[in-house]
């Protein structure tokens, strides 16, 4: 239960300048299945299951290496952007 059965990924490497580059991904999951949440403050737990349909997720990187400073990088990461 909560994990996909089916699992796609996809990613890409765009080097932008000679020290920056682009790393876009996008994944795929399938249907999963999971328990609701409960309603705030209520005294019982219901146990009631629900499908939950695909999911795309949208992942961007922008990474930098340090030109004059070996092994120094730094990368800023969205993840889940849709």
């Amino acid at each position: 239960m909560a994990v996909a059965a089916q699992k796609l990924p996809a990613s890409l490497h765009y080097k932008l300048s000679a020290t920056w580059s682009m790393n876009p991904s996008l994944v795929y999951l399938g249907s999963r299945w999971g328990y609701v949440a409960p309603i705030a403050n209520a005294t019982t737990f219901d146990g009631t299951l629900k499908r939950f349909g695909p999911t795309p997720l949208l992942n961007v990187a922008l990474h930098w290496d340090s030109a004059t400073t070996r092994g120094l990088d730094l990368t800023l990461g969205l993840y889940n952007a849709l």
